[in-house]
């Protein structure tokens, strides 16, 4: 393999080679497709490959591959080759999605102040700091409750979208310390991957 390399280097000044580009992430979530891209840089793509050990990659297109990973894994070997001779590896990582549990902007730890129902803002998922952007995706609509101090239902309805219509924070501006905003059966859109529903049932409490 060392003469391989070797050699795929010794034509880099000779020819183009199709390469990782810049931008390719270096972890993965098991169990969440990823897409892996490159630069053919005026190569035939049928002469373009990549394997991942372990795992298994198909071809989008062209210059886009997919991989689900299905083991997490401290260190992953992406190869890249062409004409069947590797060109390029990348190592990367496979970590455990975390748990993602919307929130609205203006809540804190599941609480909101009564008088502050209008500054709830948008609901999303707070992603860590190295989660692919192509990979996050915002809300949809969700299924929003708003039960009184004694139980009673006032509310339940479908918003549409990541944030509370106006008609429905005046409801949620009767609710009084003690109260409860349900939130439930939120639906995500991803641009790539279309939509998903979130199991999460969410509760926030109306403090003040």
């Amino acid at each position: 393999m060392m003469f391989a390399i070797f050699f795929i280097s010794m034509w880099m000044g000779v020819i183009n080679l199709p390469a990782f580009v810049p931008d390719t992430p270096m972890v993965y979530y098991l169990g969440m497709e990823s897409l892996v891209n490159i630069k053919l840089n005026g190569c035939n793509p049928e002469d373009v490959n990549i394997k991942i050990n372990p795992g298994n990659i198909y071809k989008r297109n062209d210059s886009t591959f997919a991989f689900m990973p299905q083991f997490e894994s401290e260190e992953l070997k992406i190869k890249l080759y062409y004409k069947k001779v590797i060109c390029e590896v990348k190592t990367v990582f496979v970590k455990r999605l975390p748990d993602l549990i919307p929130v609205f902007e203006g809540e804190k730890q599941g609480q909101v102040k009564a008088g502050e129902m209008d500054r709830l803002g948008i609901l999303k998922n707070i992603y860590p700091p190295d989660f692919p952007e192509d990979m996050k995706s915002q809300v949809n609509s969700f299924n929003l409750f708003a039960i009184n101090l004694n139980g009673e239902t006032i509310y339940s309805g479908t918003v549409r979208g990541d944030r509370i219509d106006e008609s429905t924070i005046v409801v949620l501006k009767r609710l009084t310390k003690g109260s409860k905003i349900i939130v439930n059966n939120i639906l995500l859109q991803n641009p790539q991957r279309g939509i998903s529903r979130s199991p999460v049932n969410k509760e926030i409490n109306v403090i003040d």
